[in-house]
Order: C-alpha cells, then sequence, then structure tokens
C-alpha cells in the first residue's frame, strides 16, 4: 500500500497500512540548518537546540564571522542581537545595545552573523584590547556580506577612560585620582572626565567624552581640553578620534611621561561612537585629569517588523561580549512509503529503529521501521490484533487479545525488531489488557479493564517475561471503563483512560506502584487517551480537545486545544512533549500535531488529509515517529 512520509526539519512523520507514523526529529533540523553552511560557508553557527515548535540558534561570540543557512521551508526569522561591552579598566564602559527585529528570509540561502567582543576592535570598537576599548557591534548580513548588506545591527558600548593621579593639594603622584570618563552605552555619548589640580595649583581639565553614532555618521571625537597656566606653561592632550560606518573612534591617547589619562574607544555600530580625548597633564608631566569616555555606537533595524532597541538591556550576556539570537518555526514536508497492514502503535529501540504493532487481516502484525520505511512484516495467528507495544533497546513486548479466548496476549521482539517469541495468558473472565509500558524486558507494567463487574474496575499488574501478576480497583458509580494507556518511571507508573456513570463520561487515571493501584482520580469532563511521565511525579496526557499535566497522579485543569482536536497519542523527551491525534479539517479529517514545552501547548499542526495520529513514540535525541490512519485506507511511514 501506497505510504506517505513527512520528513520535517523538527519533525517527521510514518505511515504504514491504515496508520501513519509522524516523527520529530530535531537531528534532521540540525542536519537542515547547519549542512547547507557547512559546504558553503564556515564556521556554522551552532545547531538549533527544539522546544516545543519552536527552533533557536544561538550564535556566541567567536572572534570570526559564523553563517547561518535558512532551513527548507522557513520563510520567516525573529533575530535578537546583543552589542558589546566596552573596556572598563578603570571607569565603567558602557553597555551594548539589544535589538529584536523578524525578517522575512529564504529558504537556503546564508546568512553572516558577527557577534562583537568586549574592548575590542572585532566588531568595529574603538582602540581595543587595553582596557578601554569600545565594544564592538552585532550584526546580521546577506548578500556580499559588506557594510552596505547589513540588515539588523546592535551597537556597542563606548570604553571608559582611564583615571589619572592628581596633586589635590596632597603631593605629587597620588594626592588624589582624578575619574575618567564612563563609556556611553549604545546610542549615547560618553562622560566627560573629572578636573584636577596640578602641582602649581593650576586647573587640569577633565577630557571630553566621545559623542554617540547616529543613523547617519559617526559620533565626534572627545576634545582634549588645554591645562591652567602655571609650572612653565600649557599643555593640549589628544583629541579623541571619530566614528566612522562600523567602527567606533579611537581614544585619545595618554603620552609617554605624563600624568593625563588615556580616553575611552568608541563603540561599534551602524555608525561607531567617537574616542574620548586624553586627560590634560601639568608642563612637568607629574599630574593629570582622566580620560573621557567613549561615545556608544548606533543601532539599526532596517525593514524589521516588531523591531525593538534597548541601549541598556536588563540581562545582556554574561561576559561582556555580544551575542546573536535566531528563533523560528520548523516546517513539515512530506514523502512516500508502502508498509502493509493497519498499524495502531509504535515503540522504537533505537533512534533508527522502531516497531509498529496493529492487525493485517484478522491477524496481528508486528512491523519493523527502519528510519521510518518498512523492513520487515510478520503476520501472526496468536491474536486478531495487538494494541499496545514497548520497547527498550533490547527488545520489546507487544500486547493484545488471543482472538475469542478469553485471555492476554503477548509477543517478545528482539532487539533486531522481529517477534522472537509468543506468550497467551489466561486471566479472570472479563478482563481485557490493551496498555504495557516496560523498564526492561523482565520488568513490564500491564493496565486493562473489566466491565464485568459491578462496578467496573481497572486491572494493572506486573509481567517479567514468565509471569503476569494482576490487581484490581473497583471504580465507583461507573458501570464501564476504559484504559487507553500506561506510562512508567522506574516502577511508579500512571494509567489513563475514561469511565461511563450513566450519561457522563470523565477521565480516568490510576497510579501504580509495581503494579499495585495506589490512588484514583476520576474528574468529569474528559477522556484521556494517552501518557507519558519524565519523572516519578510529573507526567504529561493527551485525550478530547484537552492537554494535561499530571503531578503526583493529581491532574490540573486541561488545557484547551482549539479547533475540535482529538488526542490520541502523546510521547515526551525532558520537558518537550510531541502529542498525535486528529480533526475536522474543511470537508476531511486532518492528520494534527500538538507539541508541548514544559507543559505548555503550541498551537495544531495540520500536516495532511487523513483518518488522526494513534501512536507516538521517542527516537532519544533523534525525535519521534508517529503512526495513524490514512482516509484512502493505505499506511503512512515518517522518519
Amino acid at each position: 500500500m501506497k505510504t506517505t512520509v513527512h520528513r520535517a526539519i523538527s519533525r517527521q512523520l510514518a505511515r504504514a497500512g491504515t496508520a501513519c507514523v509522524l516523527a520529530v526529529s530535531a537531528a534532521a533540523l540540525t542536519a537542515a540548518s547547519a549542512g547547507q553552511a557547512a559546504t558553503k560557508v564556515m564556521p556554522a553557527c551552532p545547531a538549533p537546540a527544539i522546544s516545543g515548535a519552536t527552533a533557536t540558534v544561538t550564535c556566541s561570540y567567536t572572534g570570526a564571522a559564523q553563517y547561518w543557512t535558512v532551513p527548507a521551508g522557513v520563510t520567516q526569522a525573529t533575530f535578537t542581537l546583543y552589542g558589546a561591552s566596552g573596556g572598563s579598566i578603570s571607569q565603567p564602559g558602557g553597555s551594548g545595545a539589544e535589538v529584536t527585529g523578524t525578517l522575512p528570509v529564504t529558504p537556503g540561502s546564508v546568512l553572516q552573523v558577527n557577534a562583537g567582543q568586549a574592548d575590542s576592535a572585532f566588531g568595529g570598537g574603538g582602540g581595543g584590547g587595553g582596557g578601554n576599548g569600545g565594544g564592538g557591534a552585532s550584526d546580521i548580513r546577506d548578500g556580499a556580506y559588506t557594510l552596505a548588506d547589513r540588515l539588523l545591527v546592535a551597537g556597542g558600548g563606548g570604553g571608559g577612560g582611564i583615571n589619572a593621579l592628581a596633586y589635590c593639594g596632597g603631593g605629587e603622584f597620588g594626592g588624589c585620582v582624578a575619574a575618567g570618563g564612563a563609556g556611553g552605552d549604545a546610542g549615547s555619548p560618553g562622560a566627560t572626565a573629572a578636573s584636577a589640580v596640578g602641582t602649581c595649583f593650576e586647573t587640569l581639565t577633565g577630557a571630553g567624552g566621545g559623542g554617540a553614532g547616529t543613523a547617519t555618521m559617526g559620533g565626534a571625537g572627545g576634545a582634549g581640553n588645554t591645562s591652567g597656566a602655571g609650572c612653565g606653561g600649557n599643555t593640549t592632550p589628544p583629541n579623541g578620534g571619530a566614528g566612522s560606518e562600523g567602527s567606533g573612534g579611537v581614544p585619545g591617547g595618554d603620552v609617554a611621561g605624563s600624568g593625563g589619562g588615556a580616553g575611552g574607544g568608541g563603540g561599534g555600530g551602524y555608525y561607531g561612537g567617537g574616542g574620548g580625548a586624553a586627560g590634560a597633564w601639568d608642563s612637568d608631566g607629574d599630574d593629570g585629569g582622566g580620560g573621557g569616555g567613549g561615545g556608544g555606537g548606533s543601532s539599526y533595524t532596517g525593514t524589521a517588523t516588531g523591531a525593538s532597541v534597548n541601549d541598556d538591556p536588563a540581562s545582556p550576556p554574561p561576559g561582556g561580549n555580544g551575542e546573536v539570537i535566531i528563533t523560528y518555526q520548523p516546517v513539515l514536508s512530506v514523502t512516500s512509503h508502502s508498509l502493509s497492514g493497519h498499524e495502531t502503535a509504535v515503540s522504537c529501540l533505537t533512534a533508527s529503529r522502531c516497531v509498529a504493532v496493529g492487525s493485517q487481516g484478522r491477524h496481528a502484525v508486528v512491523v519493523t521501521l527502519i528510519n521510518g520505511a518498512q523492513s520487515h512484516a510478520a503476520v501472526l495467528g496468536g491474536s486478531p490484533v495487538l494494541d499496545s507495544v514497548s520497547c527498550r533497546e533490547s527488545g520489546c513486548w507487544a500486547i493484545g487479545r488471543p482472538g475469542r479466548s478469553a485471555g492476554v496476549y503477548l509477543v517478545k521482539i528482539s532487539s533486531a525488531g522481529r517477534p522472537a517469541a509468543e506468550r497467551t495468558i489466561a486471566v479472570p473472565a472479563g478482563t481485557s489488557l490493551g496498555a504495557i509500558s516496560c523498564s526492561s524486558l523482565t520488568s513490564c507494567q500491564v493496565a486493562g479493564n473489566n466491565n464485568r463487574t459491578h462496578p467496573a474496575a481497572v486491572e494493572t499488574g506486573t509481567w517479567n517475561g514468565t509471569r503476569l501478576h494482576l490487581y484490581r480497583v473497583r471504580v465507583a458509580g461507573r458501570t464501564q471503563v476504559s484504559v487507553a494507556s500506561i506510562s512508567c518511571w522506574h516502577s511508579d507508573c500512571e494509567a489513563v483512560g475514561s469511565a461511563v456513570a450513566g450519561t457522563v463520561q470523565s477521565d480516568l487515571i490510576v497510579t501504580t506502584s509495581g503494579g499495585k493501584p495506589r490512588t484514583l482520580n476520576a474528574n468529569s469532563g474528559y477522556a484521556l487517551s494517552s501518557i507519558s511521565c519524565i519523572s516519578a511525579m510529573t507526567c504529561y496526557a493527551a485525550g478530547a480537545a484537552v492537554l494535561v499535566t499530571v503531578t503526583g497522579s493529581v491532574p490540573a485543569d486541561p488545557q484547551a486545544v482549539t479547533g475540535g482536536w482529538n488526542g490520541s497519542a502523546i510521547e515526551c523527551t525532558g520537558s518537550d512533549c510531541e502529542a498525535a491525534g486528529g480533526e475536522v479539517f474543511g470537508s476531511a479529517y486532518a492528520d494534527v500535531l500538538v507539541s508541548l514545552s514544559d507543559g505548555t501547548a503550541g498551537s495544531p499542526v495540520i500536516v495532511q488529509v487523513g483518518q488522526g495520529y494513534s501512536g507516538i513514540a521517542t527516537r532519544g535525541s533523534s525525535g519521534f515517529i508517529a503512526i495513524g490512519a490514512q482516509s484512502s485506507g493505505s499506511e503512512d511511514t515518517v522518519g
């Protein structure tokens, strides 16, 4: 049968027979984001981090240009740039700006990313390296990567001026300190330095700070001020250099044998800030004034939408260097495979090898999937269907019903993904077990229900590969219960489903330990279809139009999912989860995914027309794979 495989930058789908499989793959996203950059220009920005439906690329300062290749299907991205801080050996350097904006991007294009350095010429800081240099700007460029090709710029802060020693009535060389001027924040001028008194009681005027860069020109250099007369004449210290396009002005330097402090360098930017002037000194060189602070560079947002500029951000990157953060929404794409059978559940042995189970005709089927594609199918005669499968690297157990006879049908599956043994175990009349979760091949927990008892009961227990132990808990006031899924963290498990009392349906959550029921919750209003636990205390569950966080067996208020989504399965890797299901889409039904991050649901993503996903499994760091039915009756895999 024809299968459609959805390969995603962040997600991959796999469908089989009348089922479809979806995989959310961080590895695919990494390859799509970094691969082309690696072949075109090096070095590339780091691989993206995936959280829910958002990919984040963080390009920290490296001392060289970095490059980011726009992934397939991505047409816009949001950029947050931090300019670098100015040097602060004596006085505080100015802060670099924080600039945020969203830009249209072209899939496959390569953008240059420059993260400025603190107190450095990288990024255009003036006079860097001596502790008083300006901070480098951070920017994004396209085209030929010249200054004219900058799309966004976060200006750098000006360098702090250097202190000087002055007379101040206390003797030469150190009666007091003449403070330098602080560096200006991005977009602001540097501060004028403090004046001092020389040994002949003349005024040693503090040096002027550099001007701020603007949208059209660099900041003016700070003016060196002439000292007062006395002790042999006047002295004129060096001025700071003017800023220019992309670069801050150099600081006015102290002169050998003088007592004046050097100025701070201008910050880099769209246009750089001016350098601060050097402090004046007396004619015998004993005492001087402080150096002026460098001016901050200007920022630029161009055609970005939602743009903002903060010249003194509250939480800049640590260490003072610049940084560029890129966020975007990964996009799904679709390919095809042909699979056999009607698979409804899936679990993975490794990132590339998974097992799907279900039925083919009137018999159970076990299908081995390699990267989402069918490599082998085994039709079994001991049961008409397998309902659930749970794998570890060493192998899997699948569970189902043994035809018309009472009991439970268990299939051991090897690490190669193929059936290795079949067992039919007798169970009490009316007991139906369809959910299994294994921590190893000799430690599994099972769950199901018995609707022949009054009231209806939940059945839970353990399976060690040879013996099945069952425990029963009755659900007071309920005429019918259905247990759909179980998930364990070591020996602590949560099983979920639904319970019915008359015409009222409620969710059902049963907490077990070592297979024994501990607590039972049945809240009105919604039914749950699947659960995935990330610790002994925290699990996430999916159901009809809801996603629920379960903490210590207690469900939080459900999060409603828009669009009439019917959640059938959920699987988590850490706090990032993918929930799979379906919903009505126009006049058809569609396969739909919902991502969660730290328990917060994103918007539903409609993948394609189908009958909805029914199962999902983690592939470790490579993402997820899901399975469900196609409207054509064929199976799809994505992997």
